[in-house]
């Protein structure tokens, strides 16, 4: 018997690009300007790593991951905005959506 390859859904590869770098999984879903504030934000948190300054070596390796994984979770969950914010347009209402309750990160979608 011959085995189906099944392609990936559009979550399932926001999510692989959001692991190999922060932001890419934005970029993925065509959110540009979060995207690329990912990309800015996660860069400078690594950057924090050759500071000479101590203090701030701490506080960017301890929000590293914290921010990696904001990332991964906004980059898998933005196909479901799409569609949420689709279905407000037709006359939905948004109670008990992912936009009711996770706060914008950096704007507005």
């Amino acid at each position: 018997m011959r085995k189906r390859i099944v392609p990936l859904s559009r979550h399932v590869v926001s999510l692989i690009l959001s692991l190999i770098y922060c932001g890419l999984g934005q970029l993925y879903n065509r959110q540009i300007a979060k995207g690329l504030d990912f990309i800015i934000i996660y860069t400078i948190l690594i950057a924090s790593y050759f500071s000479p300054i101590p203090m701030l070596r701490v506080v960017g390796l301890s929000l590293l991951p914290l921010m990696w994984f904001i990332g991964m979770v906004d980059a898998y969950m933005s196909d479901e905005i799409t569609v949420d914010k689709t279905k407000m347009a037709a006359g939905y209402s948004a109670r008990g959506t992912y936009l009711s309750y996770i706060p914008h990160l950096f704007f507005e979608f």
